[in-house]
């Protein structure tokens, strides 16, 4: 599909090939990092950069992914589900009305305490810092304000120095609209101030050669500025980046999942029966990552339905031609060459590649078992909830064994279904048309189920 627009003209790829050999070509189809000013509030980082300066900052993060690290996700997941259990203690049934709120924070505790090091009680709402509000407050509230920075120019903000430090004295400070943008700058303000905090803690405390996790290896990296590696501006810039990455995204699509499950019934009992035969009696562990393939199979599908990053941005600096699939009503029709000029606007549609009936049978059937029938496709190239190429998500494995962990050790103990006195029937509703209400989303960062209330029963 290509379309104009004023500033020349936009190409939409949704031919899994062609996106894998945009992807591979990172010289001709380069990421326009203007568009990543949001994400680059606190600084430089890896996934707002490009060509060298990527490469660097990869390398500075790259090694908090290891197999070692991966197990202390695993623990610090399962010891959050099990704090979560003992508040529900009392509770027969659980009502949610807004599934994100509490996957959101599950996700948030799981990165304090397996990427920073941080383990922080249940109950951390009540924990107020110096800067006026609790860590997880502060982030949501820095993430509900950050459009701020991507709508406005820096000069709008005032001077160098307090751009840097997210105030506002410029002209967007006046008028009208000035006082929403100065609350927004405390809010984003409040959260730098705790990352910094942070940072300087872990320093001052010391740190043991063998600590791998992201904060220590971000540390290291400004450590060994002089040699290449990051500034303190861009460790703050990349801890955000594995805030945002490690907490939000998989938070959101936790919640999908959970609907989707609480949707079809049938599906969840069969996710039961596989957790209770391959676990038995006792706790899950990390060595049971592999055998908990309907689980992980149950994640892929829900990615594939619902994926965080619906579309990527790139940028056609040179004339370029790539294959692409003719295709028709019939099917694929063979191949064509699409030429791509230089100047034109490139959109990924990963999420149309993945409800696409030339790569998916019947794309928009909630269907776990094709992962099972054929483990391959969550490698494949129609697969792209991670993107692909040099540039696919370096915490993918950190996202897939903290996401089996949580839902294996739910839905071990409690069943979902969807609160039927906040989400009323509607006589005559498909089975898609009810999942597209109860699923209604929105986009800001990642995607996000807006509402979806759920019931957790104990079994």
């Amino acid at each position: 599909m290509v379309y104009m627009i004023p500033l020349g003209s936009h190409v939409m790829i949704a031919d899994a090939g062609a996106i894998k050999d945009i992807s591979a070509n990172r010289t001709s189809f380069p990421k326009p990092v203007w568009e990543y000013q949001a994400i680059s509030a606190f600084g430089d980082n890896m996934v707002g950069s490009e060509g060298h300066e990527w490469a660097r900052h990869r390398k500075a993060c790259i090694s908090s992914f290891s197999d070692r690290n991966l197990q202390l996700v695993w623990d610090s997941a399962c010891q959050t589900m099990q704090e979560v259990f003992v508040t529900w203690s009392d509770q027969r049934e659980i009502r949610l009305p807004v599934t994100r709120i509490w996957t959101l924070k599950i996700a948030l505790h799981i990165l304090s305490a397996a990427g920073f090091g941080m383990p922080t009680p249940w109950d951390d709402e009540n924990v107020e810092s110096e800067h006026g509000s609790s860590f997880h407050k502060a982030l949501g509230d820095a993430l509900d304000s950050i459009m701020f920075k991507a709508v406005l120019p820096d000069w709008a903000w005032g001077s160098a120095s307090d751009r840097q430090n997210l105030l506002v004295t410029g002209p967007a400070g006046k008028g009208w609209l000035g006082r929403p943008i100065r609350e927004a700058a405390v809010k984003l303000f409040n959260l730098e101030g705790y990352m910094k905090r942070i940072l300087n803690e872990r320093r001052a405390s010391g740190m043991n050669k063998k600590q791998r996790d992201l904060l220590s290896n971000l540390i290291r990296a400004n450590d060994d500025e002089e040699a290449g590696g990051l500034s303190f501006r861009e460790v703050t810039g990349n801890l955000f980046i594995f805030l945002l990455a490690g907490h939000e995204t998989s938070a959101h699509f936790l919640a999908f999942m959970f609907g989707l499950l609480a949707l079809d019934q049938e599906e969840q009992e069969r996710l039961f029966q596989h957790v209770t035969t391959v676990l038995g009696d006792r706790d899950a562990t990390y060595g049971d990552f592999n055998a908990l393939d309907r689980v992980l199979a149950t994640i892929h599908e829900s990615l594939r339905l619902y994926p965080p990053v619906p579309t990527i941005p790139k940028d056609c600096v040179v004339d370029t031609v790539i294959g692409a699939q003719a295709a028709s009503d019939e099917g694929a029709k063979g191949s064509r060459a699409v030429k791509i000029m230089k100047g034109t606007k490139v959109s990924l549609q990963f999420a149309a590649v993945m409800h696409n009936p030339l790569y998916w049978k019947d794309p928009e059937v909630f269907d776990p078992s094709r992962f099972l029938e054929d483990p391959s496709r969550a490698r494949d190239g129609t697969f792209l909830p991670f993107s692909t190429g040099a540039r696919s998500c370096i915490g993918r494995r950190f996202s897939e064994v903290e996401s089996v962990a949580i839902a294996s050790t739910l839905i071990r103990h409690f069943k979902i279904s969807i609160d039927n006195k906040l989400f009323k029937d509607i006589p005559g509703e498909s089975p898609l048309e009810r999942r597209a209400r109860l699923l209604k989303a929105e986009k800001r960062l990642t995607l996000f189920p807006i509402d979806l209330p759920l019931v957790f029963t104990r079994r």
